[in-house]
């Protein structure tokens, strides 16, 4: 199924923009995918409809702790159904125009970096499943299934794999590796927002998954190369050019009033 994008699309008596103000022309799932075109998204997550995709959310872990063995993990921000909107707008305080936000991964919806290694994870397994993160403990760990068939699956990284080729992350191409990702934007209400990249490869046969969060980055596509050479030096060693971070040199994003220090004995008055 392809779907027009001219830039952005009325809804109701708001128009939603895509991050592309020319527009992306008719776009196929997977070109949607590999340009992040978000009205693609909007009029999808409308066909499928708000429960569906609230239901589906819940079923692939946007609601639950990763598992990670790290004290007091808190658990992602994520609408179990439409009740949420009712509880916290009132029953007639709100209107379908939330799908168009929750399509794009935005609105209620916040996720932890590991939640996100997970469900890449998921992805990048044959099966779709992936067994809890484990930084220092060992032991069983409990599996998440993704409840996608092997078909969807496949389209899927075919798709990720277009993203780090010719979409919004190709400029973060690594030569001697086939890495699959997919670029993000994080909303902040306090300044700049912060940029995302979750990559796995090879994207054949994966190795690794990484994802990284850099705060105002704004877009993914600054996060995706920072990403993919630490992937690159995980499976291609020495010979893979090592990770580079520029730091502001200031980055607090306002003006911080230092406290005074305390009048020592010889300047009291």
């Amino acid at each position: 199924m392809d779907i027009p994008c001219t830039g952005g699309m009325l809804y109701g008596n708001r128009y939603f923009r895509c991050w592309y103000e020319a527009g992306h022309g008719r776009v196929t799932l997977r070109e949607a995918i590999e340009h992040s075109c978000d009205v693609y998204f909007y009029q999808l997550g409308l066909l499928i409809g708000l429960d569906n995709l609230l239901e589906d959310g819940v079923k692939m872990g946007f609601l639950e702790p990763s598992g990670i063995d790290l004290p007091d993990e808190r658990s992602p921000h994520f609408p179990e159904s439409t009740e949420y909107y009712d509880r916290r707008y009132g029953p007639r305080g709100w209107t379908s125009g939330v799908t168009l936000n929750l399509s794009i991964g935005q609105g209620e919806n916040s996720q932890s970096v590991s939640n996100m290694v997970r469900f890449y994870s998921m992805l990048a397994n044959e099966d779709g499943s992936a067994p809890e993160l484990r930084l220092v403990l060992d032991g069983p760990t409990r599996r998440r299934q993704l409840g996608l068939d092997n078909e969807s699956l496949q389209g899927l990284r075919e798709s990720l794999v277009q993203v780090v080729e010719t979409g919004t992350a190709a400029a973060s191409q690594v030569a001697q590796l086939r890495i699959a990702g997919k670029t993000g934007t994080a909303q902040n209400a306090h300044g700049r927002d912060h940029g995302w990249f979750v990559g796995f490869a090879p994207a054949e046969n994966p190795e690794i998954v990484v994802a990284a969060i850099l705060e105002h980055a704004e877009h993914g596509s600054t996060v995706a190369p920072f990403v993919n050479r630490i992937i690159a030096r995980f499976i291609l060693g020495e010979d893979a050019p090592l990770p580079r971070f520029v730091m502001p040199a200031d980055s607090v994003p306002r003006p911080r009033a230092l406290m005074p220090e305390p009048a020592t004995p010889e300047r009291r008055q």
